[in-house]
């Protein structure tokens, strides 16, 4: 990294369950952090892709804990957190390429197509580009609102959302009798069957109860392929325009909303595609649900031991409990917001 001219970011792939994930990935994170922005002076984007525990379906006993503590690291040392879980991920898999049990190399690829999309503009050409900083400055409009949800839609082959957002939903058979065109892709990445997190972004929440309804507070959407900027402007701005099925969604206080790039060369087996992350309210669902089971274990003192014996306090772990509610504040804030 020393030797690099222009250095744009750091990723880092983990999984939040663990505590390799959660423990090393963090202190990776903050060494590298601290490193670059103070030792050389390289300030750069650090981006995460990470795994947190997947809603009714926990394989680690004490995954709760540790993805409060990891989420605390993202906080602090992360400028963009892209999210994903199992259960969202097998789900896509099944819709889209009809998989009874799909296989963690299948879930896999979903993400490694979100982040190619993502970084696509830094390594070809386009007519339109993005570098990390201003996919930065496009999608975090609050301080330590940068957990984001990402997707991904190939035209040609099978597709995926992850908050990240991802499309088309089309199984492998079907490509060969229907041509999807940028509209297609761009409404299959904002369908919530697409989110690679377990929550709902499209919320339309209960007027009756006092309940807003979810908000797209920022977007950025990475075409690939041939995609007539023209078009991809048209249909962006489509998106927000008084009177149609998305408008409700997108904050009157946030106008334009949805940035893009558009590079020229398609990936290499999707072809034409399109890859959309998105900054959306219903985050604080995902932190609410880790918070409750968090709730659950430290209520009976539970597991607590095993931090304690290797020097945490208990004001270390409620510090990361206080941290996902303050982040489900900052989204709450955001989605009743009216004006």
């Amino acid at each position: 990294a020393e030797s690099c001219d222009c250095l744009q970011g750091v990723q880092f792939i983990q999984s939040l369950c663990g505590g390799t994930g959660s423990g090393l990935g963090g202190l990776c994170m903050k060494t590298i952090s601290d490193y670059l922005d103070s030792g050389v002076g390289m300030k750069c984007i650090m981006q995460s892709f990470a795994t947190l525990p997947s809603p009714d379906v926990g394989d680690r006993v004490l995954e709760y804990y540790n993805a409060a503590l990891g989420v605390q690291d993202l906080m602090d040392y992360c400028h963009q957190a892209f999210l994903f879980d199992n259960m969202a991920l097998s789900a896509i898999c099944q819709k889209t390429l009809n998989m009874e049990v799909p296989r963690f190399s299948n879930m896999n690829n979903i993400v490694a197509l979100a982040m190619s999309g993502i970084t696509s503009s830094l390594r070809f050409p386009g007519t339109l580009d993005a570098d990390l900083r201003k996919m930065h400055t496009n999608l975090v409009p609050f301080k330590n609102a940068h957990f984001l949800m990402t997707g991904k839609s190939p035209r040609l082959q099978a597709a995926v959302y992850a908050l990240l957002g991802f499309a088309p939903l089309t199984a492998l058979s079907s490509n060969k009798y229907r041509k999807v065109s940028i509209l297609d892709l761009v409404q299959q990445m904002m369908s919530k069957d697409n989110a690679t997190l377990s929550c709902d972004p499209l919320n339309p929440g209960d007027p009756r109860n006092g309940i807003p309804r979810a908000r797209f507070l920022a977007s950025f959407a990475a075409f690939r392929g041939e995609c007539p900027s023209g078009e991809v402007d048209e249909i962006c701005h489509a998106l927000q325009r008084d009177g149609s099925r998305w408008d409700m969604f997108f904050p009157d206080w946030i106008p334009n909303s949805i940035s893009a790039s558009i590079c020229t060369v398609g990936h290499c087996e999707a072809g034409d595609s399109a890859t959309m992350v998105s900054n959306n309210t219903s985050m604080y669902e995902v932190m609410d649900r880790l918070g409750a089971c968090w709730d659950s274990m430290y209520k009976a003192k539970s597991h607590l031991y095993v931090y304690q014996q290797d020097g945490m306090s208990t004001e270390d772990m409620l510090e990361s409990r206080n941290v996902l509610q303050y982040i489900s504040d900052q989204y709450v804030d955001a989605r009743c917001s009216s004006v």
